[in-house]
């Protein structure tokens, strides 16, 4: 299995950039990669290593230019589909579960709607008047699409093979979507991706001068607690592979060739405890 480790930043190309030893965490390295947790024993016969779990290394990697804290290893397209395949369906549980117990019950309260769409509405709102027209990049089935009882025409772009919900339309080829939307949303999917630069490009083709586009990533506490050597304290990488700052999630959008008009901190609850997330609001840069 090939792995596809990053050189530079993922956001400004950067190579000035720190390290710090990590690891994989063993269900995405087993469904990702096939790589599952080796269990060294004294049947192994190893002088020199001890005994214990043998999990698959990464490093975790920090662009102090861009503030942007990533796993070195970038799943290729291949990888991402065994990895989110069926995302949360039945086979995906059952290997999360094995790994981590009590996932499956978790995973029933991941189907609710987010309890701050509405704070998300009212936020977009302050920049741009209700949206007719709304594509939600990511967007799974939809239970969290902004505006989906308002807007006229509401989509759903996403890879995965479930069904949206009544009054979401699907779009699974990025041919088959409108010229332009009112808005478009890119909620926690960022964090995810291998090239997240690439990813808001494709997503900028269908705005223009007048289309906003939403984006929320997770404000992780590594990131929140803002250390000085964030990479040292990152010892482990799951499903999210890349942490944002404030400074960092304005600079990758930046980078992208919009005008980010904000960012903001928003603070939630996730199953009864403290969350934060990062929101930006933007547009096209005008010429």
């Amino acid at each position: 299995m090939k792995v596809q480790q990053a050189k530079q930043c993922i956001a400004c190309d950067s190579t000035q950039l720190r390290s710090s030893p990590a690891i994989l965490m063993p269900f995405v390295s087993h469904r990702a990669l096939g790589w599952a947790p080796a269990l060294i024993d004294e049947s192994w016969g190893l002088r020199s290593i001890s005994n214990g779990h043998a999990y698959a290394l990464c490093l975790s990697v920090y662009c102090p230019n861009c503030e942007l804290l990533f796993s070195d290893i970038r799943f290729d397209d291949q990888q991402m589909a065994s990895l989110y395949s069926d995302y949360r369906g039945e086979a995906y549980t059952s290997l999360r579960d094995y790994y981590e117990p009590g996932y499956a019950s978790r995973n029933l309260g991941l189907s609710r709607p987010l309890p701050y769409l509405s704070k998300s509405e009212e936020y977009i709102l302050r920049y741009g008047t209700s949206p007719l027209s709304v594509l939600d990049w990511g967007g799974d089935v939809g239970v969290n699409t902004l505006f989906r009882h308002s807007a006229l025409a509401v989509h759903v772009f996403d890879i995965s093979e479930k069904d949206t919900i009544p009054g979401v339309f699907k779009v699974s080829r990025v041919d088959d979507l409108n010229k332009r939307y009112d808005l478009i949303c890119c909620a926690n999917v960022l964090e995810h991706l291998p090239d997240p630069v690439s990813t808001v490009k494709l997503i900028m083709r269908f705005m223009d001068e007048k289309t906003l586009l939403f984006v929320e990533v997770p404000f992780e506490d590594v990131m929140r607690n803002a250390y000085n050597f964030p990479e040292r304290h990152k010892k482990h990488w799951h499903e999210h592979i890349n942490f944002f700052s404030g400074l960092g999630l304005r600079g990758m959008l930046s980078i992208c060739g919009l005008d980010v008009k904000e960012v903001r901190v928003l603070e939630t609850k996730n199953d009864g405890d403290q969350a934060y997330v990062l929101q930006a609001i933007c547009s096209l840069t005008q010429s």
